[in-house]
């Protein structure tokens, strides 16, 4: 499925962003980088959780796949954020460690972390190319 590349003016070619494999996701120093991505924004809870489906829906032409090259079928936000109408757990998300340079929870939930990794690869893209695959 194409989604749009995050732009203002349009776009005249397909982006792929291809999703970190689900090791790296939970890694210390991958998962530090989707944080920074986010944490950057300065955003509270509520408005990361709208800013996160804005990404998807102000997209334009980018294509996303999995780590293995497959097709990446984006959830429902619900559905990935269920349980959760008060955001919590962005809160979580952008807390600080006492260092106030990395985050002070890692979350295991692959699924939140997949759309995460995709919104923060379309919103800033420099950085994980950076590092290509490693994680």
């Amino acid at each position: 499925m194409i989604y749009g590349h995050y732009c203002q003016f349009g776009c005249k070619k397909i982006v792929t962003v291809i999703l970190a494999p689900k090791e790296c996701l939970v890694a210390e120093q991958y998962y530090t980088l989707i944080w920074l991505t986010f944490v950057d924004l300065r955003l509270s809870r509520r408005e990361l959780a709208d800013e996160v489906t804005n990404i998807f829906r102000d997209a334009c032409c980018v294509e996303i796949l999995t780590a293995s090259g497959e097709e990446y079928i984006l959830p429902e936000f619900h559905d990935v954020f269920s349980n959760d109408d008060t955001f919590w757990w962005f809160g979580y998300f952008m807390h600080t460690n006492g260092e106030g340079n990395g985050p002070k929870h890692f979350s295991k939930k692959i699924p939140r972390l997949e759309v995460l990794d995709a919104a923060a690869k379309i919103i800033n893209p420099a950085p994980f190319r950076a590092i290509g695959q490693i994680c």
